[in-house]
């Protein structure tokens, strides 16, 4: 299931939240994030990997959650991400924080902060489930998010299945 709510506020901000099952152990699912090698497998919507020389993850307090995705068809082409955890519970949560600043084609300049949150469970069957929270976007971009998100999802359901 995915779901996105609309949190009102003076700036008219959305939080993406997002709910995903998947067949793998939830300790499986939290390394996928966890563990840059393993991240960088899996990381990013279709028609972009991450380069694995980019990647800089270690998941304590303060650590950083740095590596650039690159567009397969153009190399040129790169969106980095360069966060800070701000909270780990092994196995069981990641939070962090990102600040996201450029200019996109034709569209005005930005410069948001976001939250990313993740929360894994156990779900049935020796499964996992992952619930996802990350904004404040604007309206076009937590739609971009959400679509990144789920096809970046598709990739990660690959990498699992092994």
């Amino acid at each position: 299931m995915t779901r996105h709510t609309h949190e009102p506020n003076t700036n008219d901000a959305i939080m993406l939240e997002l709910e995903r099952a998947f067949d793998a152990p939830r300790e499986a699912l939290y390394r996928a994030f966890a563990d840059g090698e393993m991240l960088a497998k899996w990381f990013g919507p279709k028609g972009f990997h991450v380069d694995p020389a980019s990647v800089d993850v270690r998941a304590v307090v303060g650590g950083p959650q740095r590596f650039t995705m690159v567009a397969d068809d153009d190399p040129s082409f790169v969106s980095p991400v360069n966060a800070i955890f701000t909270e780990v519970v092994e196995g069981e949560r990641l939070v962090g924080e990102e600040r996201v600043t450029g200019e996109g084609d034709g569209e005005p300049p930005m410069d948001l902060t976001l939250a990313l949150r993740l929360d894994f469970a156990d779900g049935p069957d020796g499964g996992s489930r992952l619930r996802l929270t990350q904004g404040p976007f604007p309206a076009m971009v937590a739609e971009q998010a959400r679509g990144g998100w789920e096809s970046s999802f598709a990739k990660l359901d690959e990498l699992l299945r092994g």
